[in-house]
């Protein structure tokens, strides 16, 4: 289904101009399914703001870094991933724990991206996909959904990540699409190594820690990014 999907511009997926609100389940999410698109949004001069809805505690049990410390560990790597992909005017961290995203933000919530929205110019968003299987990225489609309800802004797009590897088909009014700028695969490639804990045995006192393989991060840094677009209604 995706090697027939139609190809689509920018434009197409974040709009024709303004900024992007980017709602990341986890430290790394923003790399591995949208780090072309995010790369071709910041060299064109438009704003970027990343709301990381989780901690990304959850990926490994490491006494030595303790879970404060693996906390603080993958949000510098978050932040030296955004930079080689030019940056952010804003990264709010939300701070919910790992595999616990909620289904709804709060009113505080609310208004705190508000303001980012206003600040930065913000007319689309982007997070990962309902369809893909885990946990957090099913909650944050519905809370980026409810977000983009209280904001009056348009349906996001949505970017798969483990998604990309099942057989399960866009929603009722979802369509999919390719992108790709091979020019910034370099770039795409960079910002994913930033995030060393995943890609890497950076934390070897927890062997049954998560690190990906070097296929699928292969397959992630080579490959079309893909977006689920759904028409404002």
């Amino acid at each position: 289904m995706a090697a027939s999907a139609p190809w689509a511009t920018v434009e197409d997926i974040a709009g024709p101009q303004g900024g992007l609100l980017v709602v990341s389940p986890h430290p790394d999410d923003e790399s591995l399914a949208m780090g072309s698109l995010l790369a071709s949004i910041r060299a064109a001069g438009r704003p970027v703001v990343l709301a990381l809805l989780t901690d990304g505690g959850g990926s490994h049990s490491s006494p030595r870094l303790g879970r404060s410390g693996l906390v603080r560990l993958r949000q510098r790597e978050l932040r030296e991933a955004l930079r080689r992909l030019g940056g952010a005017e804003e990264i709010i961290v939300l701070g919910h724990p790992d595999q616990m995203a909620p289904q709804e933000p709060t009113s505080s919530e609310i208004a705190q991206l508000s303001r980012a929205v206003t600040a930065h110019g913000i007319t689309r968003v982007l997070t990962c996909w309902r369809g893909d299987p885990h946990v957090d990225h099913h909650a944050g489609s519905l809370w980026t959904e409810r977000l983009c309800h209280a904001l009056a802004l348009p349906p996001a797009a949505e970017a798969p990540v483990w998604g990309r590897f099942t057989d399960t088909p866009p929603a009722p009014g979802q369509h999919l699409v390719r992108f790709e700028r091979k020019e910034l695969l370099a770039v795409k490639r960079q910002a994913i190594s930033a995030h060393r804990s995943q890609m890497t045995a950076l934390i070897p006192d927890d062997p049954e820690g998560f690190v990906m393989s070097s296929d699928t991060r292969a397959h992630f840094s080579e490959h079309p990014e893909l977006y689920l677009l759904r028409a404002a209604p």
